[in-house]
């Protein structure tokens, strides 16, 4: 590009700026409600993510605890069954690693 065609192009952004277009609340909850799906969609049957998504080192639990938080962030009840299952699952399982630990506390202090 020449130092003109450049310096044509900066004055044209200058000039007509591209306008940002903030995502409506009905978009924000379809969004939302995709994720939960998708998440619902990858759980196993024995209420927990961690088949899907593997276990790496001594982080076992960490992936179902960030899915768990992630589904009560979103709005979803503790005592939905599925969500339900996946929590009885991080309390009777042992976890060491620090990750999956951080991660577990969250769910915890989102849980009466």
């Amino acid at each position: 590009m020449t130092r003109y065609g450049l310096l044509s192009f900066i004055v044209l952004l200058i000039l007509f700026p591209a306008r940002a277009q903030s995502a409506t609340p009905e978009q924000v909850r379809q969004t939302i409600g995709k994720a939960k799906g998708y998440l619902y969609e990858k759980q196993s049957p024995d209420g927990t993510w961690e088949q899907e998504w593997g276990i790496h080192g001594e982080q076992k639990t960490g992936q179902t605890a960030l899915a768990v938080y992630a589904l009560l962030s979103a709005g979803e009840s503790r005592q939905d069954e599925r969500i339900a299952k996946a929590i009885d699952f991080i309390k009777k399982t042992e976890t060491t690693g620090v990750y999956a630990l951080g991660v577990r506390c969250q769910v915890w202090l989102m849980l009466p």
